[in-house]
């Protein structure tokens, strides 16, 4: 303590007339003193700075980790969604390949979907020009579900695009001379096959 040692407080009056047996407290002492006393506040404050700074550190990481989810979630229900996709195309292209004299639209109630999957909604078919087209019924103008699509493209021999006025915009949006079923809408997006 600072007034230990036979040290006293400053507005002690036997400290203050410095007696041989109480002398006066040297300002050297008293600086000391203070400097203890902001040493000792300091210590019990640090592990308080400590854990608020640390609680901003894990909020402020909690956003960009409940964005990135969310993102994710993004992801993953629109390559869901072209996984449905590709497997009706399958299904479609299958059915033609067992009666290839069919024409036109092929009716959903003779496509055998595989097992645990359904039709996805909005999507339909047709056979014109030569060529088995599935496309969606109402444009969705989602370049994501596109994008997904895309990555499907190699893998099943497909084209992807969509219709862009009388043409067929590809994934990387080049225009091609592939005319369009009148069936399908503007903005649609088509996998294409023959």
């Amino acid at each position: 303590e600072c007034l230990g040692r036979g040290w006293h407080s400053i507005d002690d009056p036997i400290a203050s007339t410095g007696s041989a047996h109480h002398p006066r407290r040297p300002a050297a002492q008293s600086d000391a003193c203070s400097h203890r006393h902001k040493v000792v506040l300091t210590r019990s404050v640090m592990p308080l700075v400590i854990v608020l700074i640390l609680a901003g550190f894990i909020g402020v990481a909690m956003i960009p980790s409940a964005e990135r989810e969310a993102q994710l979630a993004v992801v993953a229900k629109r390559e869901a969604a072209a996984t449905r996709v590709v497997a009706y195309l399958d299904a479609v292209r299958q059915y033609r390949m067992d009666n290839p004299a069919t024409t036109g639209a092929i009716s959903d109630l003779v496509i055998a979907m595989p097992s645990g999957t359904s039709k996805p909604a909005n999507w339909s078919n047709v056979i014109f020009d030569g060529r088995l087209w599935v496309y969606e019924q109402a444009a969705s103008y989602d370049q994501g579900l596109m994008a997904a699509l895309g990555d499907q493209e190699a893998r099943n021999g497909v084209f992807v695009g969509a219709r862009a006025g009388a043409s067929l915009a590809t994934t990387a949006g080049y225009t091609t001379g592939i005319s369009f079923p009148p069936a399908v809408p503007a903005g649609a997006i088509v996998m294409v096959t023959r």
